[in-house]
């Protein structure tokens, strides 16, 4: 096969000997499948559930779930709310009687972008055979959503469809939020800046782009098409699909990066589309983790990927399709001339990262929180105190002006005016205690819902 059963991980499942052996059974009975690079999986017929006991680099970059947290399970994780259960019906009496399935179903990636999955599944016989009770099965699955167009009338769309359309169109992080809230075509037409946190859509520049692409669905195709004279669905064609459908050569399109971050004991796997680039990668590291310093990882190896030629150096090394990354978190400093500005200041300021990380307290803030180090809580999130205020939020955040509780140290919880505002590349949160007879004067109130003055210098 393209890709052969060797895996620390898988070895743990299957002894050497064992996998060598069924890796010379499956090319004894599939011999096509030497040179194929598509997404493959293993499952185990002898054992309760039929689980999962290896899987390749191909299976991580379509379904963005790591290797390590799918052995030993059975495949149904991949399906979801609008899969269809006729087909999984099918899949299941397959297995039952050992033969061979050819089918099309709508998956699940883990981030929940829905795609159609071209899904050959073969029995593997004992050793040296080709009838009887299959030990395994092997599956052979393919991504054939830029194969097929969503529905023509984008109203009509289901919300996979509309998933798709975000993933195709860089929004894929925020699809999970949409087939959960059921958009489909018709909400998704009528959604306006208001809805767009609930789809976790906050920063003003994404919101932007997000609602300049779905005005545009109308004028352009919804979906990027290709056209494919090899590829039929099922319903369609009356044999198994041509050995020259499936890929031949290694996948280069998108490299798949395996992110480690502090003490998770599973990895995250994002895409890196394209060609990679330093920038590429600090850009999609920043948006999905914050401000991160990157690592790259293999066995007892760490170097960190400072620029194009080390990232350039990685890739040399790195054969597969998949990267693995230690992701630590960078902490922002705050200019010394800021810090003076805000220490004296009798009014309690934090300032933040755009992710609600927090980057500095002063004297103020350390006196109403009872805070004795203000280090302590420096990286910590901002919800730490404030509850309310869910990082990666703030940006036109509902509790700018209100009143809301107050953690400090010791887990004591008092009302505060909030006040909250952009200060070019953070934000400033100021806290009155509602008790305060400060909070009774207009014209402070203004001043810190929008201190202007507080802008770093």
């Amino acid at each position: 096969m393209g890709n052969t059963l060797n895996s620390t991980k898988n070895e743990e499942l299957l002894p050497s000997k064992a996998m060598t052996e069924l890796h010379e059974q499956i090319l004894f009975e599939y011999p096509f499948l030497s040179n194929i690079y598509e997404s493959m999986l293993v499952a185990d017929n002898n054992k309760p559930d039929c689980p999962i006991v290896w899987a390749n680099e191909q299976f991580e970059a379509m379904t963005l779930y790591s290797k390590e947290e799918i052995l030993g399970r059975n495949c149904r994780f991949l399906q979801g709310k609008y899969t269809d259960r006729e087909i999984v019906s099918e899949i299941r009496t397959a297995v039952e009687k050992g033969q061979s399935l050819d089918i099309e179903l709508l998956n699940y990636r883990k981030d929940g972008v829905a795609f159609w999955n071209c899904f050959l599944m073969l029995p593997v016989h004992p050793k040296g055979t080709k009838t009887g009770r299959p030990n395994y099965f092997i599956a052979i699955q393919k991504d054939v959503t830029i194969l097929k167009s969503v529905g023509p009338n984008p109203s009509s769309w289901t919300p996979p469809e509309v998933a798709m359309w975000m993933d195709h169109n860089g929004f894929g992080r925020f699809s999970r939020a949409a087939v959960q809230h059921a958009i489909d075509g018709e909400k998704l037409m009528l959604l306006s800046w208001t809805d767009l946190p609930l789809l976790g859509i906050t920063l003003s520049s994404v919101q932007k782009n997000f609602m300049t692409a779905v005005s545009a669905i109308n004028k352009d195709s919804p979906l990027p098409q290709r056209k494919s004279d090899q590829y039929q669905t099922p319903q369609d064609r009356k044999a198994v699909l041509p050995k020259e459908f499936w890929n031949k050569e290694k996948p280069m399109e998108k490299l798949v990066l395996k992110c480690f971050i502090d003490d998770q004991s599973e990895p995250t796997l994002l895409l890196l589309e394209g060609s990679p680039t330093f920038e590429k990668l600090v850009e999609l590291v920043t948006a999905s983790f914050g401000n991160r310093k990157i690592y790259y990882m293999e066995d007892d190896y760490k170097s960190q990927v400072t620029d194009e030629s080390s990232l350039s150096a990685i890739l040399t090394l790195n054969m597969g399709t998949t990267v693995s990354l230690h992701l630590e978190k960078e902490r922002e400093e705050v200019s010394e001339t800021v810090t003076k500005h805000l220490f004296a200041i009798p009014l309690a300021l934090l300032l933040t990262s755009p992710l609600g990380e927090i980057t500095y307290i002063n004297r103020a803030g350390c006196v109403l929180l009872n805070i004795r180090d203000p280090q302590e809580y420096i990286g910590s999130s901002i919800s730490k105190l404030i509850p309310t205020i869910m990082a990666c939020s703030l940006q036109d955040h509902p509790v700018g002006g209100k009143k809301v509780d107050v953690v400090d140290s010791k887990s004591h919880v008092r009302k505060c005016l909030v006040g909250i505002s952009d200060t070019v590349g953070s934000f400033t949160i100021s806290l009155i205690p509602c008790t305060s007879l400060f909070s009774k004067n207009n014209a402070l109130v203004s001043a810190i819902q929008s201190p202007a003055s507080l802008k770093k210098k």
